[in-house]
């Protein structure tokens, strides 16, 4: 008797490690992650540049597309500058490699001073827009995609100034936002239109208007590392510094600026 009342507790606790450890191993394993895509504007000379998506997908390492987001949707560039952005879409993918993002466009349109122009968009609905990116989705992980869509450079006009026609030559630069900063700055002379610009050696990467009314700019969506910047006027005055340093996550404020001719 006294054998059995020892045992039996042993037992009992035994099989509970046994089920507890079943369970355990039963978890499932988590294999994907998020991936968001965004677009962001520099600003042109436009009332309006309206571009209609219809399909925004992502390929693989394995090279068959996924599809993104499938809605129709018709954004208007202009309003989304200076810091802005909107999404396009997002999804859970398997974790892994990805090479390329696709945009499929169905229709281009820009309006200046009031009059409507329809804009050529080649293959833009058949194969679509085919952006090289490559990146690696880590199981459990968002991965932020910002399509950064410098209409005043896309859009080409062809025709003659009495009767222009206009044709989408895509110019984009596609940035991973979490290794991405900003350059900030308030013009202190801002009624004369004045364009903020950010470069890289010879190279620009990213332009915004000034707010005529605040002075405030700022450059967004820049990848870390060593900028120039300039700012300057209709007029001819100017503002412009070497060796600004963006950080990841972290905005870097030039402060008041005063443009000079």
């Amino acid at each position: 008797m006294l054998k059995t009342e020892v045992t039996l507790p042993i037992i009992v606790f035994a099989t509970l490690l046994m089920i507890a450890g079943c369970d355990n191993s039963s978890e499932p394993t988590e294999t994907t992650g998020t991936f968001n895509v965004s677009i962001t504007d520099a600003p042109a000379a436009f009332d309006a540049v309206n571009i209609t998506f219809s399909e925004v997908s992502v390929i693989p390492s394995d090279g068959q597309p996924i599809i993104v987001s499938d809605a129709v949707q018709t954004i208007n560039l202009i309003e989304w500058s200076n810091g802005l952005s909107t999404p396009l879409g997002s999804i859970e993918l398997e974790a892994g490699t990805y090479n390329q993002i696709r945009l499929i466009i169905d229709s281009a349109s820009v309006v200046i001073d009031g009059v409507k122009s329809s804009v050529q968009v080649p293959s833009g609905a058949q194969t679509g827009l085919k952006l090289t990116h490559q990146f690696t989705l880590e199981a459990g992980s968002t991965y932020n995609l910002m399509i950064d869509f410098d209409a005043s450079r896309s859009i080409v006009s062809t025709g003659p100034p009495a009767n222009p026609s206009y044709l989408l030559k895509p110019t984009i630069r596609l940035v991973a936002v979490a290794t991405t900063g900003s350059i900030s700055g308030t013009v202190t002379t801002s009624g004369d239109v004045p364009v903020a610009l950010s470069l890289m050696g010879t190279d620009t990467i990213s332009t915004v208007f000034v707010d005529t009314l605040s002075g405030e700019f700022q450059l967004a969506f820049l990848e870390a590392g060593l900028y120039n910047v300039v700012v300057e006027d209709t007029t001819g005055a100017r503002f412009d510094t070497t060796g600004v340093e963006v950080v990841a996550g972290a905005d870097a404020d030039l402060g008041a600026i005063e443009l000079i001719k």
